[in-house]
């Protein structure tokens, strides 16, 4: 099978099994919860890193991770392997279904919220090397667990630390902010006020470089840890 074929088979047998994947389906029904619950709260006050931090963790890493790690519950990995599909073909397929939901769940969360076409589609552009960075976090946490359970497990540290760098960055006044210019978390929270602000230049050209270092690095790292797929 080439790699085309292979890619094209993977998404369509991940789409038809969608509807019946109760992971995934909590994990929407989640999202309608947060964003429901954030919009009542009141909207004027919501932080677009927060809103952008909830899809990007307990969507996109989540859904990528339940999505790899199936693969192994139902016996199909064997199978990719026996049809010589490659490990990063894999990961490529779930990963266009992962950030397909991500982007809608975004997308319609932020014409909820109020936001202009051009801001949703300036933050969506943004966000991308976060959403990257989960997704490959994703696939790790996918190819390291052995069920399901273990994915949402191992996960939730990832969540946490991410949220706590976020509470910090959120609440640092200081005008010389040291080490958390090194974090994504500065950039997406000052980043994405910008884009709110229609200052779409000044977000991109100041706060978008260091996103995307992380996100490099952690691909990088996931395409070395996806070649354990063969393993289980």
């Amino acid at each position: 099978m080439d790699r085309s074929q292979s890619l094209r088979t993977i998404i369509y047998k991940d789409m038809l099994d969608l509807r019946w994947n109760g992971q995934v389906i909590v994990l929407l029904f989640c999202q309608v919860l947060i964003h429901f619950g954030l919009y009542n709260l009141d909207v004027q006050n919501v932080l677009p890193s927060f809103f952008a931090g909830f899809i990007a963790t307990l969507l996109t890493m989540y859904v990528q991770g339940n999505l790899i790690v199936e693969e192994s519950e139902q016996g199909t990995l064997k199978l990719l392997y026996q049809m010589k599909v490659h490990p990063i073909d894999i990961f490529i397929a779930k990963s266009v279904l992962t950030f397909t939901l991500s982007t809608i769940v975004f997308v319609v969360s932020a014409i909820v919220y109020g936001y202009t076409p051009i801001s949703i589609f300036a933050g969506l552009l943004f966000i991308s090397p976060l959403l990257l960075m989960f997704l490959c976090l994703g696939t790790i946490l996918g190819t390291m667990s052995k069920n399901t359970i273990d994915v949402s497990l191992y996960g939730w540290p990832v969540i946490l630390i991410y949220f706590l760098l976020e509470g910090i960055v959120s609440y640092n006044t200081d005008s010389n902010p040291g080490i958390l210019l090194a974090l994504p978390n500065y950039h997406m929270f000052h980043g994405l006020q910008l884009i709110e602000q229609q200052e779409v230049a000044s977000a991109f050209a100041q706060h978008m470089y260091v996103p995307i270092g992380w996100a490099l690095l952690i691909v990088m790292l996931t395409v070395r840890m996806i070649r354990r797929l063969f393993k289980h």
